[in-house]
């Protein structure tokens, strides 16, 4: 139980971190925000599990709840920015074509080079006007850390005892335990 507390306060951390890379590294007219708040939330859910597996002392069902949806957590969390880091490589890639293209243009006709102009030629392409490598290296690594988190936690879990046979429940067990005696 203080295992699983402190991999979920120690995944909180690790995810704001993250997050505070993706926005320290957004570029220009990114919606950077976006990369520090959902870490941020992610983080509250782990730390408010955290806390609620703590309470098992105290309150059983509660401290339960708190363990296993702390469990579920990463495991969601790393395939929704799994799939997030995947749709921002296309992202990333069709940037990089429409740079390519766009620089071209500007070598070919300097006098094009105007932002607005440049923003119409990238939504022409259905581009972004600038690179989402940034977020796919802060969503991957985010998936990565959150892969992680859930097969320590699953690894870490305390091993139910071993369950003691029902006594009465076959009578022909009762007898051969009694002529075994």
């Amino acid at each position: 139980m203080y295992k699983a507390a402190a991999m979920l306060v120690l995944y909180a951390a690790l995810v704001v971190l993250l997050g505070a890379l993706a926005y320290a590294s957004a570029p220009e007219g990114a919606s950077a925000a976006t990369a520090l708040i959902v870490p941020v939330a992610v983080a509250v859910f782990s730390l408010a599990f955290a806390a609620m597996s703590l309470a098992i002392h105290k309150n059983r069902m509660l401290g339960m709840i708190g363990i296993h949806a702390g469990l579920v957590l990463p495991l969601l969390v790393a395939i929704a920015s799994g799939h997030r880091a995947f749709v921002a490589q296309g992202a990333s890639a069709a940037y990089r074509q429409a740079q390519g293209e766009w620089l071209q243009r500007v070598e070919a006709e300097p006098a094009v080079a105007t932002p607005e102009r440049r923003l119409a030629f990238f939504e022409e392409r259905n581009a972004p006007a600038y690179d989402k490598a940034y977020v796919r290296n802060a969503l991957a690594a985010i998936s990565a850390v959150s892969l992680l988190t859930f097969v320590a936690m699953l690894a870490a879990r305390p091993k139910p005892p071993a369950r003691r046979p029902k006594t009465g429940a076959d009578p022909s067990a009762d007898k051969t335990a009694d002529s075994n005696a």
